[in-house]
C-alpha cells in the first residue's frame, strides 16, 4: 500500500475539509467580532423591547435592553394602566399616569397587573464618537386568557401580535425603529 493510500484511510477528505474550515473560522472570528462599542444605528446598538406573560401568573413583565451587551445612555418606560381595549385610534389620547426610567443601563425591567397596559418606550444610545440614536415605540397590552395581545402603536408600524400563553410559550420580541 503506498503512502497516499495509507493517509488517505487515516484522513478522509470529508474530515479534512471540517478540519480546515474549523481552524479558518478559529483563526477569523477575532477579526469578526468587534470588541469596542458599537456606532450608533448599527445592528448592536439597536433596542428591544421585550413582553412576558407566565402561565398562571397576574403578572406581564417587559423589559427593554440590546440586542448585545449595550449601555444606553437613557432608558424610559410610560406607563398608562387606565386604556380600554381596543387601543384608541390616536395615540396622543393616552395618558401617561406613570414613568420609569434608568441611565447609563443595560437593561430596564417593570411588571404590572394592569390589564390593558399601555408602554411608551425609549432608549438613546450614545457612542464613543458622540453620535446619537434614539430607539422609540408604543404598545398596548392585553391579556384575554390564553392569548396575549401586543399592538404596536408606533407611527408607520401599526399591528397587533398574538401569542398563546402556555408552560412553553417565549416572550415577544419587538425591535424598535431608530427616530
Amino acid at each position: 500500500m503506498r503512502t497516499r493510500e495509507r493517509l488517505a484511510a487515516l484522513f478522509p477528505w470529508p474530515f479534512v475539509g471540517v478540519a480546515v474550515l474549523l481552524l479558518l473560522l478559529i483563526l477569523v472570528t477575532p477579526n469578526l467580532l468587534s470588541s469596542g462599542q458599537p456606532t450608533a444605528g448599527s445592528l448592536s446598538a439597536t433596542a428591544e423591547f421585550v413582553v412576558d406573560r407566565v402561565p398562571g401568573s397576574s403578572l406581564t413583565h417587559v423589559y427593554l435592553y440590546g440586542l448585545s451587551t449595550v449601555r444606553y445612555q437613557l432608558l424610559e418606560l410610560h406607563i398608562s394602566d387606565n386604556v380600554s381595549w381596543p387601543p384608541p385610534a390616536a395615540v396622543r389620547a393616552i395618558h401617561w399616569t406613570n414613568s420609569t426610567n434608568a441611565s447609563h443601563a443595560l437593561v430596564l425591567a417593570y411588571a404590572t397587573a394592569a390589564n390593558p397596559v399601555a408602554f411608551n418606550v425609549t432608549a438613546l444610545y450614545v457612542d464613543s464618537a458622540g453620535a446619537t440614536v434614539t430607539y422609540a415605540g408604543t404598545f398596548e397590552i392585553y391579556y384575554l386568557p390564553p392569548t396575549l395581545y401586543v399592538n404596536d402603536l408606533t407611527a408607520g408600524r401599526q399591528g397587533t401580535t398574538t401569542e398563546t400563553i402556555s408552560s412553553t410559550s417565549a416572550p415577544l420580541n419587538i425591535l424598535l425603529q431608530a427616530e
